[in-house]
């Protein structure tokens, strides 16, 4: 897994304990502090009251795995440097963060190896039907149609 090696594993595995306690990969993200938490109700905001609620050793693992993934992973990189056209550095780099986290849940649930095109640091639509032209835009004469940036 891009930014994970033997030490970041080690602190994932021991601080998760049993992946089973988890419903979903968003419970785990959650629990990893990779997502904000939201204190509801009614559709009503109602406080600050749970934002340390989870484990801040996991966060702290996911945030260098992301730092690390930049870094070493071109993929990884492109989805952070997409993010971050939009946002800021912090808020996409815990985007990144918040995709390994969800990424290492479904490994430690399913029992298999990361495959980086389930993790989907590319838009599905990039690569619709096997093109690179993004699909349901009018290219008017005399234009060019808008192209995707390449896969690696």
């Amino acid at each position: 897994m891009p930014g994970i090696g033997r030490i970041l594993a080690s602190v994932i595995l021991l601080e998760t304990g049993s992946i089973e306690r988890f419903a979903g990969a968003g419970n785990f993200a959650s629990y990893a502090r990779c997502v904000d938490s939201r204190h509801t109700s009614n559709g009503r905001k109602k406080g600050e009251g749970n934002a340390r609620n989870g484990n801040r050793y996991l966060s702290w693992a996911f945030i260098e795995a992301a730092n690390f993934a930049q870094r070493y992973c071109a993929e990884a990189k492109r989805f952070y440097e997409r993010k971050k056209a939009r946002t800021n550095p912090i808020v996409a780099r815990k985007a990144l963060a918040h995709k390994l986290a969800r990424a290492c849940f479904h490994i430690l649930k399913e029992h298999k190896p990361f495959d980086v095109t389930r993790c989907k640091f590319v838009p599905n639509h990039w690569t619709h039907c096997g093109t690179n032209v993004l699909p349901g835009r009018h290219v008017p004469p005399g234009r060019k149609a808008p192209v995707a940036p390449p896969l690696a």
